[in-house]
């Protein structure tokens, strides 16, 4: 309980549980610029760097792939089936 830290360095901090929120599930014809605009709106700055980390490590577990069809088109998050 964040309360009853008498730290004061510590209380700054929130703790994992107090940050996370629901998973949101996304249609797959969403960009990851609108994805990454509504995360931004919703949850400011924190958000979108959560977001991000989280493609991330999707991504690098193979578990994810983007798709871009030409040079500074739309990016699409595909999930791998």
């Amino acid at each position: 309980d964040p309360s009853t830290i008498t730290d004061p360095i510590a209380a700054q901090f929130r703790t994992l549980a107090e940050l996370a929120k629901p998973a949101v599930y996304l249609p797959s014809t969403r960009t990851v610029d609108d994805v990454l605009r509504d995360m931004q709106a919703a949850h400011g700055r924190m958000g979108v760097v959560v977001t991000f980390m989280a493609v991330l490590e999707l991504l690098k577990e193979s578990l994810l792939t983007l798709v871009q069809n030409e040079p500074f088109a739309p990016i699409y998050v595909k999930a791998v089936a």
